[in-house]
């Protein structure tokens, strides 16, 4: 859990320099959409090998699902 809170963090950091910085844009965009989609696969694998996640857990899929597009979208773009 530590593990992962502090790539949160980090991902967090160079994402708010990409709003500061211009030239950290993409970099902080790409490494937004490896956070989010990341986690995404993680949860689809987890479902394939665990039985049905509550209605929490597939909420927050779909939110990262969305974020996630989102910000390949912004990065195609």
């Amino acid at each position: 859990m530590k593990g992962v809170s502090a790539v949160m963090l980090c991902g967090g950091a160079i994402s708010f320099l990409g709003i500061i910085l211009p030239t950290l844009t993409f970099t902080s965009l790409f490494v937004i959409a490896v956070i989010f989609l990341g986690f995404v696969t993680g949860q689809l694998i987890r479902k394939m090998m665990d039985e049905k996640p509550n209605q929490q857990l597939i909420q927050g899929v779909v939110f990262e699902v969305i974020l996630g597009a989102a910000t390949i979208f912004l990065l195609l773009n």
